[in-house]
Protein backbone atom coordinates (compact mmCIF):
# COMPACT_ATOMS: atom_id res chain seq x y z
CA UNK A 1 0.00 0.00 0.00
CA UNK A 2 1.24 3.47 -0.85
CA UNK A 3 0.48 6.41 1.43
CA UNK A 4 0.13 10.06 0.45
CA UNK A 5 1.43 11.32 3.80
CA UNK A 6 4.98 12.65 3.48
CA UNK A 7 7.06 11.78 6.57
CA UNK A 8 10.21 13.62 7.54
CA UNK A 9 12.85 11.87 9.62
CA UNK A 10 15.06 14.58 11.00
CA UNK A 11 18.16 12.79 12.23
CA UNK A 12 19.18 9.97 9.88
CA UNK A 13 21.37 8.19 12.41
CA UNK A 14 21.14 5.00 14.45
CA UNK A 15 17.41 5.26 15.18
CA UNK A 16 16.33 7.40 12.23
CA UNK A 17 17.78 5.02 9.64
CA UNK A 18 15.83 2.12 11.14
CA UNK A 19 12.58 4.10 11.29
CA UNK A 20 13.09 5.03 7.62
CA UNK A 21 13.61 1.35 6.77
CA UNK A 22 10.25 0.33 8.26
CA UNK A 23 8.23 3.30 6.97
CA UNK A 24 9.64 2.90 3.47
CA UNK A 25 8.75 -0.81 3.51
CA UNK A 26 5.13 0.19 4.23
CA UNK A 27 4.91 2.63 1.33
CA UNK A 28 5.36 5.98 3.10
CA UNK A 29 7.31 8.63 1.17
CA UNK A 30 10.16 9.76 3.39
CA UNK A 31 12.69 12.58 3.45
CA UNK A 32 15.74 12.61 5.70
CA UNK A 33 17.52 15.34 7.63
CA UNK A 34 21.19 14.69 8.34
CA UNK A 35 24.06 16.74 9.72
CA UNK A 36 27.02 15.05 8.03
CA UNK A 37 28.10 11.98 6.07
CA UNK A 38 31.57 10.87 7.09
CA UNK A 39 32.46 7.80 4.98
CA UNK A 40 33.97 6.11 8.06
CA UNK A 41 30.94 6.71 10.27
CA UNK A 42 28.79 3.59 10.87
CA UNK A 43 25.63 5.71 10.52
CA UNK A 44 26.67 6.75 7.01
CA UNK A 45 27.49 3.15 6.11
CA UNK A 46 24.14 1.90 7.44
CA UNK A 47 22.23 4.52 5.44
CA UNK A 48 24.11 3.56 2.28
CA UNK A 49 23.15 -0.08 2.94
CA UNK A 50 19.51 0.91 3.48
CA UNK A 51 19.42 2.73 0.13
CA UNK A 52 20.87 -0.34 -1.57
CA UNK A 53 18.19 -2.57 -0.02
CA UNK A 54 15.42 -0.11 -0.89
CA UNK A 55 16.71 0.43 -4.42
CA UNK A 56 16.29 4.18 -4.11
CA UNK A 57 17.83 7.37 -2.79
CA UNK A 58 15.88 9.22 -0.14
CA UNK A 59 15.62 13.01 -0.50
CA UNK A 60 18.05 14.49 2.03
CA UNK A 61 18.38 17.90 3.63
CA UNK A 62 21.43 19.18 5.51
CA UNK A 63 20.91 20.27 9.10
CA UNK A 64 22.12 23.61 10.45
CA UNK A 65 24.75 24.12 13.13
CA UNK A 66 28.31 23.07 13.80
CA UNK A 67 31.62 24.55 12.74
CA UNK A 68 31.86 22.91 9.32
CA UNK A 69 30.24 25.07 6.59
CA UNK A 70 26.99 23.61 5.35
CA UNK A 71 28.24 23.69 1.75
CA UNK A 72 31.14 21.41 2.70
CA UNK A 73 28.82 19.03 4.52
CA UNK A 74 26.40 18.90 1.59
CA UNK A 75 29.31 18.10 -0.73
CA UNK A 76 30.34 15.24 1.58
CA UNK A 77 26.78 13.90 1.57
CA UNK A 78 26.64 13.95 -2.22
CA UNK A 79 30.03 12.23 -2.41
CA UNK A 80 28.63 9.50 -0.10
CA UNK A 81 25.88 8.84 -2.63
CA UNK A 82 22.99 10.73 -1.05
CA UNK A 83 20.37 12.79 -2.89
CA UNK A 84 20.97 16.16 -1.24
CA UNK A 85 18.24 18.68 -2.01
CA UNK A 86 19.60 21.57 0.02
CA UNK A 87 19.51 22.92 3.55
CA UNK A 88 16.70 21.82 5.84
CA UNK A 89 15.80 25.48 6.25
CA UNK A 90 14.97 25.53 2.51
CA UNK A 91 12.41 22.74 2.94
CA UNK A 92 8.73 23.67 2.56
CA UNK A 93 7.33 21.91 5.64
CA UNK A 94 3.75 22.69 4.63
CA UNK A 95 3.98 19.65 2.35
CA UNK A 96 5.16 17.36 5.18
CA UNK A 97 2.48 15.53 7.16
CA UNK A 98 4.62 14.57 10.14
CA UNK A 99 8.25 14.95 11.27
CA UNK A 100 9.88 12.34 13.49
CA UNK A 101 12.83 13.99 15.24
CA UNK A 102 15.62 11.49 15.93
CA UNK A 103 18.43 14.01 16.30
CA UNK A 104 20.99 13.87 19.10
CA UNK A 105 20.03 16.67 21.52
CA UNK A 106 18.99 19.03 18.70
CA UNK A 107 15.22 18.66 19.08
CA UNK A 108 14.95 21.94 21.05
CA UNK A 109 16.61 23.97 18.31
CA UNK A 110 14.58 22.16 15.66
CA UNK A 111 11.40 22.93 17.59
CA UNK A 112 12.13 26.67 17.78
CA UNK A 113 13.48 27.04 14.25
CA UNK A 114 11.43 24.52 12.24
CA UNK A 115 8.43 22.93 13.92
CA UNK A 116 7.01 25.85 15.88
CA UNK A 117 7.14 28.44 13.04
CA UNK A 118 5.74 26.02 10.45
CA UNK A 119 3.18 24.32 12.67
CA UNK A 120 4.15 20.92 11.27
CA UNK A 121 3.08 17.98 13.48
CA UNK A 122 6.06 16.24 15.04
CA UNK A 123 7.21 13.59 17.51
CA UNK A 124 10.51 13.31 19.34
CA UNK A 125 12.36 10.14 20.22
CA UNK A 126 13.16 8.82 23.69
CA UNK A 127 15.88 10.78 25.43
CA UNK A 128 14.61 14.02 23.92
CA UNK A 129 13.22 17.00 25.80
CA UNK A 130 9.72 15.95 26.87
CA UNK A 131 8.93 19.60 27.72
CA UNK A 132 8.38 20.16 23.99
CA UNK A 133 5.40 17.76 24.03
CA UNK A 134 4.15 18.53 27.55
CA UNK A 135 5.28 15.10 28.81
CA UNK A 136 2.88 13.30 26.45
CA UNK A 137 4.34 9.84 25.80
CA UNK A 138 3.63 7.13 23.25
CA UNK A 139 4.62 3.48 22.98
CA UNK A 140 3.44 0.68 20.72
CA UNK A 141 2.74 -1.81 23.52
CA UNK A 142 -0.39 -3.62 24.76
CA UNK A 143 -2.23 -2.73 27.94
CA UNK A 144 -0.86 0.82 27.93
CA UNK A 145 -2.46 4.27 27.74
CA UNK A 146 -1.37 4.45 24.09
CA UNK A 147 -3.19 1.21 23.29
CA UNK A 148 -6.50 2.24 24.88
CA UNK A 149 -9.05 3.04 22.13
CA UNK A 150 -10.42 5.81 24.36
CA UNK A 151 -7.10 7.65 23.96
CA UNK A 152 -6.85 7.41 20.18
CA UNK A 153 -8.06 10.97 19.54
CA UNK A 154 -5.38 12.70 21.66
CA UNK A 155 -2.72 10.75 19.76
CA UNK A 156 -4.31 11.85 16.48
CA UNK A 157 -3.99 15.49 17.49
CA UNK A 158 -1.04 15.93 19.85
CA UNK A 159 2.71 15.87 19.38
CA UNK A 160 4.31 13.15 21.47
CA UNK A 161 7.53 11.59 22.66
CA UNK A 162 8.01 8.06 21.38
CA UNK A 163 9.64 6.48 24.41
CA UNK A 164 13.11 5.02 24.76
CA UNK A 165 14.33 1.51 24.06
CA UNK A 166 14.21 0.41 27.70
CA UNK A 167 10.76 1.92 28.30
CA UNK A 168 9.53 0.11 25.19
CA UNK A 169 10.85 -3.15 26.62
CA UNK A 170 9.38 -2.48 30.08
CA UNK A 171 5.92 -1.51 28.85
CA UNK A 172 5.82 -4.55 26.58
CA UNK A 173 6.59 -6.87 29.52
CA UNK A 174 4.32 -5.20 32.06
CA UNK A 175 1.55 -4.44 29.58
CA UNK A 176 1.32 -8.11 28.62
CA UNK A 177 1.37 -9.07 32.30
CA UNK A 178 -1.46 -6.64 33.00
CA UNK A 179 -3.57 -8.18 30.23
CA UNK A 180 -3.01 -11.70 31.61
CA UNK A 181 -3.94 -10.66 35.17
CA UNK A 182 -6.75 -8.21 34.45
CA UNK A 183 -9.72 -10.64 34.56
CA UNK A 184 -9.08 -12.23 37.96
CA UNK A 185 -6.17 -10.33 39.57
CA UNK A 186 -6.40 -6.73 38.28
CA UNK A 187 -4.88 -5.16 41.42
CA UNK A 188 -2.39 -7.89 42.28
CA UNK A 189 0.81 -5.91 41.64
CA UNK A 190 2.23 -4.66 44.93
CA UNK A 191 5.66 -3.41 43.87
CA UNK A 192 7.97 -3.42 40.84
CA UNK A 193 11.77 -3.20 41.14
CA UNK A 194 13.79 -2.58 37.98
CA UNK A 195 17.53 -3.10 37.61
CA UNK A 196 18.87 -1.41 34.46
CA UNK A 197 22.27 -2.71 33.34
CA UNK A 198 22.88 -0.33 30.45
CA UNK A 199 25.24 -1.15 27.63
CA UNK A 200 28.16 1.24 27.23
CA UNK A 201 28.05 2.02 23.53
CA UNK A 202 26.58 1.06 20.18
CA UNK A 203 28.45 -1.76 18.43
CA UNK A 204 30.92 -0.76 15.72
CA UNK A 205 30.81 2.85 16.87
CA UNK A 206 34.38 4.06 16.46
CA UNK A 207 36.13 7.33 17.10
CA UNK A 208 37.55 8.77 13.89
CA UNK A 209 41.10 9.99 14.41
CA UNK A 210 43.39 12.09 12.20
CA UNK A 211 46.83 10.47 11.97
CA UNK A 212 49.84 12.69 11.41
CA UNK A 213 51.80 12.32 8.15
CA UNK A 214 54.26 9.44 8.13
CA UNK A 215 56.64 7.78 5.72
CA UNK A 216 53.95 5.29 4.76
CA UNK A 217 51.19 7.92 4.56
CA UNK A 218 52.87 11.24 3.65
CA UNK A 219 49.58 13.14 3.69
CA UNK A 220 48.35 11.53 6.89
CA UNK A 221 45.16 9.52 7.07
CA UNK A 222 41.89 9.16 8.96
CA UNK A 223 41.31 5.89 10.80
CA UNK A 224 38.65 4.33 13.02
CA UNK A 225 39.71 3.65 16.59
CA UNK A 226 37.52 1.37 18.76
CA UNK A 227 36.04 3.13 21.74
CA UNK A 228 37.28 1.56 24.95
CA UNK A 229 34.57 1.18 27.55
CA UNK A 230 35.40 2.09 31.12
CA UNK A 231 35.94 -1.04 33.25
CA UNK A 232 34.49 0.77 36.26
CA UNK A 233 30.80 0.45 37.09
CA UNK A 234 28.72 2.68 39.37
CA UNK A 235 25.24 1.61 40.47
CA UNK A 236 22.78 4.34 41.44
CA UNK A 237 19.39 4.12 43.10
CA UNK A 238 17.46 6.69 41.11
CA UNK A 239 14.28 7.04 39.04
CA UNK A 240 15.15 6.06 35.49
CA UNK A 241 12.46 6.29 32.78
CA UNK A 242 9.87 5.99 35.55
CA UNK A 243 7.95 9.11 34.47
CA UNK A 244 7.38 7.50 31.07
CA UNK A 245 6.50 4.12 32.59
CA UNK A 246 4.01 5.53 35.09
CA UNK A 247 2.35 7.70 32.43
CA UNK A 248 1.88 4.71 30.12
CA UNK A 249 0.97 2.23 32.86
CA UNK A 250 -0.69 4.30 35.61
CA UNK A 251 -1.60 1.06 37.40
CA UNK A 252 2.00 0.86 38.67
CA UNK A 253 2.33 4.55 39.53
CA UNK A 254 3.96 4.96 42.94
CA UNK A 255 4.84 1.26 43.07
CA UNK A 256 8.13 1.31 41.14
CA UNK A 257 11.78 1.87 42.01
CA UNK A 258 14.89 1.48 39.90
CA UNK A 259 18.63 0.97 40.01
CA UNK A 260 20.76 1.97 37.02
CA UNK A 261 24.34 1.29 35.98
CA UNK A 262 26.43 1.21 32.81
CA UNK A 263 28.47 -1.88 31.87
CA UNK A 264 31.26 -2.48 29.33
CA UNK A 265 29.07 -4.29 26.79
CA UNK A 266 27.79 -3.03 23.45
CA UNK A 267 24.90 -4.93 21.97
CA UNK A 268 22.07 -5.05 24.51
CA UNK A 269 20.88 -3.44 27.70
CA UNK A 270 20.05 -6.02 30.38
CA UNK A 271 16.89 -5.52 32.44
CA UNK A 272 15.78 -7.43 35.50
CA UNK A 273 12.22 -6.66 36.61
CA UNK A 274 11.04 -8.12 39.90
CA UNK A 275 7.28 -8.00 40.47
CA UNK A 276 5.93 -8.54 43.99
CA UNK A 277 2.25 -9.44 44.26
CA UNK A 278 -0.09 -8.80 47.18
CA UNK A 279 -1.89 -12.11 46.57
CA UNK A 280 -1.03 -15.62 45.42
CA UNK A 281 -0.69 -15.93 41.63
CA UNK A 282 -1.35 -19.46 40.37
CA UNK A 283 1.36 -21.12 38.31
CA UNK A 284 -1.05 -21.57 35.40
CA UNK A 285 -1.34 -17.77 35.09
CA UNK A 286 2.45 -17.43 34.94
CA UNK A 287 2.46 -20.07 32.22
CA UNK A 288 -0.24 -18.07 30.42
CA UNK A 289 2.02 -15.01 30.70
CA UNK A 290 4.93 -16.91 29.16
CA UNK A 291 2.65 -18.01 26.34
CA UNK A 292 1.48 -14.43 25.79
CA UNK A 293 5.12 -13.37 25.28
CA UNK A 294 5.73 -16.37 23.02
CA UNK A 295 2.73 -15.37 20.87
CA UNK A 296 3.23 -11.59 20.91
CA UNK A 297 4.56 -10.45 17.51
CA UNK A 298 7.09 -7.98 18.92
CA UNK A 299 8.82 -10.01 21.61
CA UNK A 300 11.24 -12.93 21.48
CA UNK A 301 10.64 -15.50 24.20
CA UNK A 302 13.35 -17.79 25.50
CA UNK A 303 13.44 -20.35 28.30
CA UNK A 304 17.19 -20.86 27.93
CA UNK A 305 20.06 -18.72 29.19
CA UNK A 306 19.72 -15.02 28.44
CA UNK A 307 22.99 -14.60 26.59
CA UNK A 308 24.48 -11.92 24.34
CA UNK A 309 26.47 -14.46 22.35
CA UNK A 310 23.49 -16.75 21.78
CA UNK A 311 21.40 -13.79 20.68
CA UNK A 312 24.04 -12.53 18.24
CA UNK A 313 24.34 -15.96 16.63
CA UNK A 314 20.57 -16.46 16.54
CA UNK A 315 20.21 -13.08 14.83
CA UNK A 316 22.92 -13.92 12.31
CA UNK A 317 21.11 -17.13 11.41
CA UNK A 318 17.89 -15.10 11.06
CA UNK A 319 19.70 -12.90 8.48
CA UNK A 320 20.00 -9.96 10.87
CA UNK A 321 23.66 -8.98 11.00
CA UNK A 322 25.40 -7.64 14.07
CA UNK A 323 22.57 -8.52 16.47
CA UNK A 324 20.37 -5.80 14.96
CA UNK A 325 16.97 -7.09 16.11
CA UNK A 326 13.87 -4.89 16.57
CA UNK A 327 12.34 -6.82 19.51
CA UNK A 328 13.42 -7.59 23.09
CA UNK A 329 14.46 -11.07 24.20
CA UNK A 330 12.52 -12.02 27.34
CA UNK A 331 12.83 -14.77 29.95
CA UNK A 332 10.37 -15.32 32.84
CA UNK A 333 10.84 -17.09 36.18
CA UNK A 334 8.31 -17.50 38.97
CA UNK A 335 10.34 -17.10 42.16
CA UNK A 336 7.38 -18.13 44.33
CA UNK A 337 3.61 -17.59 44.51
CA UNK A 338 3.92 -13.84 45.15
CA UNK A 339 7.09 -12.95 43.22
CA UNK A 340 7.90 -12.94 39.51
CA UNK A 341 11.23 -12.22 37.82
CA UNK A 342 11.41 -10.99 34.21
CA UNK A 343 14.81 -10.71 32.56
CA UNK A 344 15.34 -9.22 29.12
CA UNK A 345 17.83 -8.01 26.56
CA UNK A 346 16.90 -4.64 25.07
CA UNK A 347 18.25 -3.96 21.56
CA UNK A 348 18.84 -0.21 21.64
CA UNK A 349 19.15 0.45 17.91
CA UNK A 350 15.91 -0.86 16.39
CA UNK A 351 13.36 -1.51 19.14
CA UNK A 352 11.72 1.94 18.93
CA UNK A 353 11.23 1.78 15.14
CA UNK A 354 8.01 -0.33 15.23
CA UNK A 355 6.50 2.08 17.79
CA UNK A 356 7.46 4.98 15.53
CA UNK A 357 5.56 3.29 12.69
CA UNK A 358 2.53 2.77 14.95
CA UNK A 359 2.50 6.44 15.91
CA UNK A 360 2.92 7.51 12.30
CA UNK A 361 -0.10 5.47 11.22
CA UNK A 362 -2.24 6.65 14.13
CA UNK A 363 -1.34 10.30 13.58
CA UNK A 364 -1.63 10.40 9.79
CA UNK A 365 -4.48 7.93 9.19
CA UNK A 366 -6.54 8.74 12.34
CA UNK A 367 -6.92 5.13 13.42
CA UNK A 368 -6.68 3.29 16.74
CA UNK A 369 -3.49 1.70 18.04
CA UNK A 370 -4.95 -1.77 17.57
CA UNK A 371 -5.52 -0.99 13.88
CA UNK A 372 -2.09 0.59 13.48
CA UNK A 373 -0.39 -2.28 15.33
CA UNK A 374 -2.09 -4.89 13.11
CA UNK A 375 -1.23 -3.02 9.91
CA UNK A 376 2.42 -2.45 10.83
CA UNK A 377 2.81 -6.11 11.78
CA UNK A 378 1.19 -7.16 8.51
CA UNK A 379 2.85 -4.79 6.08
CA UNK A 380 6.18 -3.72 7.53
CA UNK A 381 9.56 -5.32 7.14
CA UNK A 382 12.90 -4.63 8.79
CA UNK A 383 16.08 -5.21 6.80
CA UNK A 384 13.81 -6.81 4.19
CA UNK A 385 12.33 -9.34 6.63
CA UNK A 386 8.69 -9.43 7.82
CA UNK A 387 8.20 -8.99 11.55
CA UNK A 388 6.79 -12.49 12.07
CA UNK A 389 9.75 -14.05 10.26
CA UNK A 390 12.15 -12.19 12.56
CA UNK A 391 10.31 -13.18 15.74
CA UNK A 392 9.81 -16.81 14.86
CA UNK A 393 13.30 -17.29 13.44
CA UNK A 394 14.82 -15.81 16.59
CA UNK A 395 12.72 -18.00 18.90
CA UNK A 396 13.54 -21.10 16.88
CA UNK A 397 17.25 -20.30 16.72
CA UNK A 398 17.53 -19.63 20.44
CA UNK A 399 15.70 -22.85 21.27
CA UNK A 400 17.84 -24.93 18.90
CA UNK A 401 21.13 -23.50 20.08
CA UNK A 402 23.60 -26.41 19.85
CA UNK A 403 27.28 -27.17 20.26
CA UNK A 404 27.72 -26.47 16.53
CA UNK A 405 26.21 -23.03 17.01
CA UNK A 406 28.49 -22.45 20.01
CA UNK A 407 31.47 -23.07 17.74
CA UNK A 408 30.06 -20.49 15.34
CA UNK A 409 29.70 -18.11 18.27
CA UNK A 410 33.39 -18.49 19.07
CA UNK A 411 34.16 -17.62 15.46
CA UNK A 412 31.83 -14.60 15.73
CA UNK A 413 33.62 -13.40 18.86
CA UNK A 414 36.94 -13.49 17.04
CA UNK A 415 35.45 -11.47 14.19
CA UNK A 416 34.06 -8.86 16.58
CA UNK A 417 37.43 -8.50 18.31
CA UNK A 418 39.27 -8.10 15.03
CA UNK A 419 36.77 -5.63 13.49
CA UNK A 420 38.39 -2.32 12.72
CA UNK A 421 41.97 -3.45 13.09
Amino acid sequence: MAYDSLIGINGAGTVGNRVADILDSMGFPVWLGKYSADPLDIKTIELQELQQRAGKKFPMYAAKGGRTPITDRMAAMKKAGFDVKGSITDLDLSKTTLVLDATDKMEGRNYNELYLPSGVPFAIQGGGNSLLVNNFYFVGAPGTVSADPANAKPYHERNAQIVSCNTTCLTTQLGLLRKVLQDHHPDAVKHVSINFLRRNNDPNNFDIVEEAPSEQFPEGRRIRVPRVASPFVTMEDKPYHLDELEFLLPQVSGKVDSVVSKWPVEYFHILTVTVDFNELIPEDLIEAYKLAIFEYPRAIYTDGPLCHKRTLVAASKAKLPDGDIPFPVIKVRQVHDTKLEIKSLTPQRAIVAPSSADYTLMRTQKISWDEAFAEVNRAASFRGLPFWDIKNSMQDNLRRYTETVREEASWLERCVRSFGK
